[in-house]
């Protein structure tokens, strides 16, 4: 039996850490207020409706502004 020892890299393990600490960012979140469970994954879904929206929104904006200028869509990126 051929076992890894010490830090192996998950593939993809990033994509969920990032996810959960822009998650545990929203105000919130960041404490167990509420007394039912359906509160609670409604808030979660909320938080993740706002990450998609300002992904979205970035994501549109940044299309838009190298579809006038290729150097405006570079400027924006680097702030």
């Amino acid at each position: 039996m051929n076992r890894a020892q010490g830090f192996v890299v998950q593939p993809k393990r990033w994509i969920v850490e990032r996810t959960l600490g822009r998650l545990n960012r929203e105000r919130h979140l960041s404490k167990d207020y509420e007394r039912l469970e359906e509160s609670s994954e409604a808030f979660i879904q909320l938080g993740m409706i706002r990450l998609m929206f300002l992904h979205l929104a970035r994501l549109l904006l940044f299309n838009t502004l190298s579809d006038i200028s290729p150097y405006m869509a570079t400027a924006a990126r680097h702030k």
